[in-house]
C-alpha cells in the first residue's frame, strides 16, 4: 500500500472509544516503563488541552495510527502510535508526513536502544532510524530526563 492512498484526519477531540483504543495501543506497544493506568493519566502525559490528534483508521473505522501534537517546552511536541497490524505499510510515515504539512515544528523523545520490553514481553524496537528517514534530527539542546528509558530528543523543523 503506497502512502498516497492513506488518508489522515485531524481533530481536537477524540471519542471515548477512540481514547480506549489509544490507551490499548499505548500500553501494548510502548515499553512497559511508560505504561499508563487510565485515559485520564494518558491525557495528562500528552497535555490534551492544546492537542491536535492526527489519525488513520481502518475500514471498520478503528484507529490504526494516532499522533498527538501538543504544546510543551514552548514548542510542538508529539507522540505517535501505530497498531502492529498496520506497521511496515507506510501508515506511520503517512501520518507524520500529514502532520509535517500542518505543523512548523515537531519534537519528541524517542527510545534509542532495543533493550526495553513491551507488555507482551517482546523487545521494543527503537524507531530512531524511522525518524531520521523523515527528516528528524537529534536535538542536542534537550537532555534525556531522569528515568528508566534510554531516550534522545528528535526535532523536525519545516524548511530544513
Amino acid at each position: 500500500m503506497g502512502t498516497a492512498h492513506i488518508k489522515a484526519n485531524t481533530s481536537t477531540v477524540l471519542a471515548k472509544a477512540d481514547w480506549d483504543r489509544v490507551l490499548e495501543l499505548w500500553n501494548s506497544n510502548f515499553p512497559i516503563e511508560v505504561h499508563v493506568p487510565s485515559i485520564d493519566a494518558l491525557q495528562k502525559v500528552i497535555e490534551v488541552e492544546h492537542c491536535k490528534h492526527y489519525t488513520i483508521r481502518n475500514l471498520a473505522l478503528e484507529i490504526e495510527a494516532w499522533m498527538a501534537v501538543f504544546d510543551r517546552y514552548e514548542t510542538r511536541w508529539f507522540s505517535i502510535l501505530v497498531a502492529p497490524e498496520a506497521q511496515d505499510k507506510g501508515v506511520g510515515k503517512a501520518l507524520i508526513r500529514h502532520a509535517q504539512s500542518v505543523e512548523p515544528i515537531l519534537e519528541g523523545w524517542v527510545v534509542q536502544s532495543d533493550k526495553h520490553t513491551r507488555a507482551d514481553g517482546l523487545l521494543y524496537k527503537s524507531p530512531l532510524d524511522f525518524y531520521y528517514k523523515l527528516g528528524f534530527r537529534l536535538n542536542p539542546n534537550r537532555f534525556s530526563p531522569e528515568g528508566k528509558l534510554d531516550v534522545v530528543c528528535v526535532k523536525w523543523v519545516a524548511g530544513r
